[in-house]
């Protein structure tokens, strides 16, 4: 599914980021990333989707919270691609996979303010 930066119902699972990215670009920074978005050197669309989960209709990312903190802070309004479960349901997967998604979920809430802020370190 799509989304945009500026829709208040994708929200953080993490209370705090760390301001480098550990897997797949580990000597870039949110910064960075923010600077390639706001200058369009890059799309989010070309951009690993964020995973989320969905609960009362506000969606929690637990998979790709420093991307999200970029798309929402770079200066302009980015559409990206998110992998959207119903928690704590999620519908179509198998028992390993709900046992997956149940434990990274739960991992990953760490958020003290409803996800709406996360501090980056």
């Amino acid at each position: 599914e799509t989304f945009s930066s500026d829709d208040d119902d994708v929200r953080h699972s993490h209370q705090t980021i760390s301001e480098r990215f550990l897997h797949g670009h580990p000597s870039k920074t949110i910064d960075d990333l923010m600077s390639e978005l706001r200058l369009g050197v890059l799309d989010a669309m070309d951009i690993p989707p964020l995973v989320a989960v969905v609960h009362q209709g506000v969606f929690y990312v637990i998979m790709g919270n420093r991307r999200l903190y970029a798309y929402q802070h770079c200066g302009r309004i980015v559409v990206f691609r998110m992998i959207v479960h119903k928690f704590p349901e999620f519908p179509g997967t198998d028992r390993a996979e709900h046992e997956a998604l149940t434990v990274k979920t739960l991992q990953a809430a760490s958020t003290t303010t409803a996800g709406q802020q996360v501090e980056v370190r």
